[in-house]
């Protein structure tokens, strides 16, 4: 049998044109548009402009037009200028010389940003040396909050504020899911007392509660009044006008003596136990 070549033809025409004849196209027959490049297939009952186009993308078949406000643009050119100005909804690398990110922010780290309306927004902020660590902020009513951290549990951070953990909140769930690595601390300087009344405090306005301080004078070392049971550490350095230090308010004080000479350490073991305060002198030299 000799083959017969045959040309297949879809109805075609422009946009425009389709759109003032608007015809109704049988079941499964096809319409181009020759302008936009797109096609509709026919039910027998709907008009030409009222169907769906076919497979605008691979991925969405349902897909008719890009909306922006429904996606997230992602730029790869790095952004150098101010991050209170961004707008739209994009993810991108940060540049030299981006301004008002998180501290710590560095050249290739990573912002997303999404705008709710014009005056209210939101950023997430990926710090690529650190994995563990997502900054986040809001705008409301035009004005930015302050960078946030949110609390990981891996790898260094400062937690501040008040918060509320839900679930078990024991200290010995506590201690095996945030503390089970280890921690550590640096003493909180109290400066050169050289008279009147020290009291050490675990939540001074920079709480610790490992402390030290250099005697320069006679001064009483008063018991702390912090409220609650807690324990305190405090490293006693003696300057070149060391005095004579005087405990008070402590139910019973021991341990080592103290004296005046210069540059010479003493620790003192603070405890607070149902009110009851204790302290213990240890001489380091």
């Amino acid at each position: 049998m000799a083959e017969v070549l045959a040309r297949f033809l879809t109805r075609s025409g422009e946009s425009t044109l389709w759109a003032s004849i608007n015809p109704i196209l049988a079941l499964g027959e096809p319409g181009y548009e020759v302008d936009t490049k797109r096609l509709r297939f026919g039910d027998g009952i709907t008009a030409f402009t009222s169907l769906p186009y076919f497979l605008s993308t691979f991925t969405n078949p349902d897909l008719t037009a890009f909306d922006a406000d429904n996606y997230m643009a992602v730029n790869n050119t790095p952004y150098t200028g101010n991050l209170n100005t961004l707008t739209g909804r994009k993810f991108q690398a940060v540049g030299t010389g981006a301004s008002n990110g998180p501290t710590g922010a560095g050249v290739n780290d990573l912002i997303m940003h999404w705008d709710y309306s014009a005056t209210s927004a939101i950023q997430e902020f990926y710090n690529n040396e650190d994995p563990y660590t997502v900054y986040r902020r809001s705008k409301v009513a035009g004005v930015w909050s302050e960078w946030a951290t949110e609390v990981q549990l891996n790898g260094n951070q400062t937690v501040a504020g008040n918060k509320t953990f839900s679930g078990d909140t024991t200290i010995a769930n506590l201690l095996s899911t945030i503390l089970k690595g280890g921690y550590t601390t640096t003493a909180v300087n109290d400066g050169t007392i050289s008279s009147g009344s020290y009291s050490p405090d675990p939540l001074a306005a920079s709480p610790g509660n490992m402390r030290r301080i250099i005697n320069n004078g006679s001064f009483t070392f008063a018991a702390p009044t912090r409220a609650g049971d807690y324990s305190l550490e405090v490293l006693i350095t003696n300057g070149t006008t060391a005095g004579a230090i005087t405990f008070t308010g402590f139910s019973k004080v021991g341990g080592d003596a103290l004296n005046t000479t210069n540059a010479n350490k003493f620790k003192v073991f603070i405890s607070k136990n149902t009110g009851i305060l204790s302290a213990s002198v240890m001489a380091m030299q």
